[in-house]
């Protein structure tokens, strides 16, 4: 019973911060406090976003600071005029709709999260290949299907991973490409 009612309280408050961003958008076509509002709305989160992204990114971290960087550039990149006059060629926007700005703010940010998070899992290594130092030596061997396949240096590459005939553990068929001693 709990999960209903929590369940309910976020839809609630989701909609009604909807609908109150998309009222004070619709306040900010002929009121000038509501739009400056709007732009501090997107446009603090944007900046402060992309200097942590680039703080993150320099520190090293491949995974949080594109992240970051993508979201930033998602909630910024609207509110700059020139931006939505060169979309509004392509496409039925008003470059001088605070609603239409609030919307592509809102759809840029979260598409620029949404591939943040899609492209982070393969900053460091592909999904579905493990690398063969992550697994244990008895576990992969050279491949049967040639003799001995060699790199260009002549030493023998590739693994087929192998987990236990127990079953209990389940790992990829195919170990990422490593030179085998």
């Amino acid at each position: 019973m709990t999960d209903w009612v929590q369940l309910l309280i976020a839809t609630a408050t989701a909609l009604l911060g909807a609908l109150g961003l998309a009222y004070w958008a619709y306040r900010a076509q002929t009121d000038r406090s509501a739009l400056v509002g709007l732009y501090l709305l997107f446009g603090i989160p944007a900046v402060l976003l992309l200097l942590a992204g680039a703080a993150v990114l320099v520190s090293g971290d491949r995974v949080l600071g594109p992240l970051l960087l993508l979201v930033g550039i998602g909630l910024g990149l609207p509110l700059l005029r020139p931006f939505r006059e060169a979309l509004a060629r392509v496409t039925p926007l008003d470059p001088d709709s605070a609603i239409d700005m609030t919307g592509l703010c809102i759809v840029l940010g979260l598409l620029g999260f949404f591939v943040g998070t899609s492209l982070a899992p393969m900053a460091d290594e592909p999904p579905g290949v493990a690398h063969r130092s992550a697994l244990p030596s008895s576990w992969c061997r050279p491949p049967r299907s040639s003799p001995s396949p060699t790199s260009r240096s002549g030493t023998r590459t590739g693994a087929i991973c192998a987990p236990p005939r127990n079953g209990s553990v389940s790992w990829p068929r195919i170990c990422a490409p490593s030179v085998l001693p």
